[in-house]
């Protein structure tokens, strides 16, 4: 091999060794920064040092903050989840599914951690570990899939991909807050979706009201001489359904008050009793009417077409009659309230765990500066030093080698020069 050939390969062999170390020593950054991710979502969570995002939002602006998927019985399909870590230093998290849960008031909120998920909570499974270690200031993905059981009902169903920070390693001193916020989940199931609503009770609450009583008691702001009126929504359909419409009240005189009512309604399921004050009003004595109207409309976006409204009807009227006797027990009540709100509460003690579910992620985050490309200089510096140092070590092993042969040319030289000397003449 000619001596342009060894040259040729030297090189090679050099620049070969300077991109391995550039690859082998340069930072791998398994999250997003806040500020890559600031540019997409401007809702991230600062109510907590963790949030949770959905990681492949569509063009659907609420994709950005729920996981919405039409998915058929017996199919999966994979999401990816971005958990977000608010705080200065790397946090230990647990990422988890859970079941959605309609509150007594028809909000949204989802199980408790020990308890056992049938469904949504049930369907999805997590691709890598759910507990993880996310850095400081930074977005990590975190892979799950859905898979919708062979014989699901057509209609909609929701969960939720929660997180919360690992404290199990931590020392309790006193009460130790430990708070889950949650991402919703929305599948729906394809076939004939449903809206259908009713009022299953519309009704004055008055003092001969037991109920009525406890209410009173247990909130603070209720007055007697406030109107209430009991109401309770039931959801018949199969889908998640907004109930928007207004309470007339109309007195003795003839005097109209009216109130909005709002409520998102899980699919076959009832609220609990709504109480809905007409505030400020006098009660009189004669007779009150009260007519409650609304629409229905889906909750969920993609679904607003192909869905038909079985709903029978959309109003609904109560009355009641008020006598000067029940005036005066109402009277009375009320002093007897306004005379118990002027001693204070006191606070119970408790060392128990408390959990608190926010629903939403709403705050937006500031953006922090990316080192990304500082690091990779570092490393790809670092690794041309590397290889500086090698090609250092191979002249110097060359060099030496090639030394050492001359070194032996020269003795073999001397050795024959003397041997020629020493011979005899014949």
């Amino acid at each position: 091999m000619s001596q342009f050939s060894k040259k040729i390969r030297f090189i090679l062999v050099c620049v070969v060794s300077i991109l391995l170390s550039f690859i082998l020593l340069t930072p791998t950054v398994n999250s997003q920064s806040f500020s890559d991710i600031a540019q997409d979502f401007d809702f991230l969570n600062t109510s907590s040092n963790v949030g949770i995002v959905p990681g492949k939002p569509t063009s659907d602006p609420i994709t950005r903050a729920w996981f919405i998927e039409k998915i058929k019985p017996g199919e999966t399909i994979e999401q990816v989840a971005l958990v977000v870590n608010n705080s200065e230093e790397a946090l230990p998290v647990i990422v988890m599914a859970k079941d959605a849960i309609q509150t007594s008031e028809g909000g949204f909120s989802f199980k408790e951690n020990d308890d056992i998920d049938t469904m949504v909570g049930s369907w999805i499974e997590f691709v890598d570990n759910s507990k993880l270690t996310v850095p400081a200031k930074s977005v990590t993905e975190v892979k799950f899939k859905i898979k919708v059981p062979e014989g699901t009902k057509p209609g909609e169903y929701a969960g939720v991909v929660a997180v919360q920070q690992d404290k199990s390693n931590e020392k309790r001193q006193g009460i130790q807050i430990v708070m889950r916020v949650g991402a919703r989940v929305y599948i729906t199931v394809p076939g004939e979706l449903e809206l259908n609503t009713k009022a299953k009770t519309f009704e004055f609450l008055t003092d001969n009201n037991q109920a009525y009583k406890d209410f009173l008691q247990r909130n603070r702001r209720a007055n007697y001489k406030d109107i209430y009126l009991n109401v309770t929504m039931e959801n018949a359909g199969n889908i998640f359904t907004k109930v928007s419409g207004k309470i007339t009240m109309i007195d003795p005189s003839g005097e109209k008050f009216t109130t909005v009512y709002n409520k998102e309604l899980a699919p076959n399921t009832v609220t609990a009793d709504n109480r809905i004050p007409i505030s400020g009003q006098q009660w009189k004595v004669g007779k009150y009417k009260a007519i409650f109207e609304w629409d229905n409309s889906p909750q969920i976006t993609i679904n607003k077409s192909n869905v038909k409204d079985s709903t029978p009807t959309k109003s609904v009227i109560t009355e009641f009659e008020m006598t000067q006797e029940q005036l005066d027990r109402m009277a009375k009540l009320q002093a007897e309230a306004d005379s118990d709100t002027k001693a204070p509460i006191p606070t119970p003690q408790t060392n128990q765990v408390k959990e608190e579910k926010p629903e939403e992620t709403t705050v937006k985050e500031e953006k922090e500066e990316d080192n990304t490309l500082l690091y990779a200089v570092i490393g790809g510096l670092t690794g041309l030093v590397a290889a500086m140092s090698g090609v250092l070590v191979f002249f110097s092993y060359k060099n030496s080698k090639k030394n050492k042969e001359d070194d032996a040319e020269d003795v073999e030289e001397n050795k024959k020069s003397e041997k020629t000397e020493t011979t005899p003449r014949k």
